[in-house]
């Protein structure tokens, strides 16, 4: 098993990966501010579902399209599937 990727939808998996990261971190550092908009905070965390829910969107593809085998990209589709399972635990709670 590789560590990264070497198709397209791959590659994608591993930048959705990062875009989710600095969102989250993003919004970890807004909640810490005094008086910080609350409109940048959801947007924030609807960029993270996105970046998440994509992430496993083309992790999927990767790997029934390509064949890919890279760890990165069964990472992707973990967090994006944890994504989901929270959205759905929200809306159902």
């Amino acid at each position: 098993m590789k560590m990264y990727p070497d198709s397209h939808w791959g590659k994608w998996t591993v930048k959705l990966i990062v875009v989710f990261f600095i969102a989250v971190v993003a919004n970890a550092i807004v909640l810490r501010l005094e008086g910080a908009s609350i409109f940048v905070y959801y947007s924030l965390l609807a960029i993270s579902f996105g970046a998440g829910i994509g992430a496993a969107v083309t992790g999927i593809i990767s790997i029934v399209k390509n064949r890919e085998t890279s760890l990165v990209v069964y990472i992707g589709i973990f967090i994006g599937v944890m994504m989901l399972v929270s959205l759905f635990t929200e809306i159902a709670g």
